[in-house]
């Protein structure tokens, strides 16, 4: 890879990821807004039920954040590549060729199998 190429990816790297923090706080505070109408209008209907809402807005945001990272400690650890890099039979090139005999009779390849098919009516 060229110089300029590396520069011209990390540059471009470094716009992506800013444009990215800033559609996150520019949603956040759209979500943050919203609720905060959502306490003004139930305040307005009765004190009471303002502190109501916005407890509950708390604890539903609680609850999701919790599940959330309940959920992510659960998934399964990261895949390991094999140490070979093929395997004790046959090699991926074998597969992606078709090289395998037929199991019926030995004769021609497993992907000629389906073409050469003898159809009963």
């Amino acid at each position: 890879m060229k110089p300029d190429a590396t520069v011209q990816s990390a540059s471009a790297r470094k716009v992506i990821v800013v444009l990215a923090a800033l559609m996150t706080v520019c949603l956040v505070s759209l979500i943050i807004a919203g609720v905060a109408s959502l306490i003004s209008l139930a305040e307005r209907i009765h004190p009471i039920a303002g502190t109501i809402v916005f407890w509950s807005v708390c604890a539903v945001a609680g609850f999701f954040a919790l599940y959330c990272a309940i959920t992510y400690a659960r998934l399964p650890g990261a895949l390991v590549p094999p140490e070979e890099d093929s395997g004790p039979k046959r090699s991926w090139t074998s597969l992606s060729g078709g090289g395998f005999s037929c199991p019926q009779n030995g004769e021609h390849c497993v992907s000629e199998h389906s073409a050469n098919a003898k159809w009963s009516a």
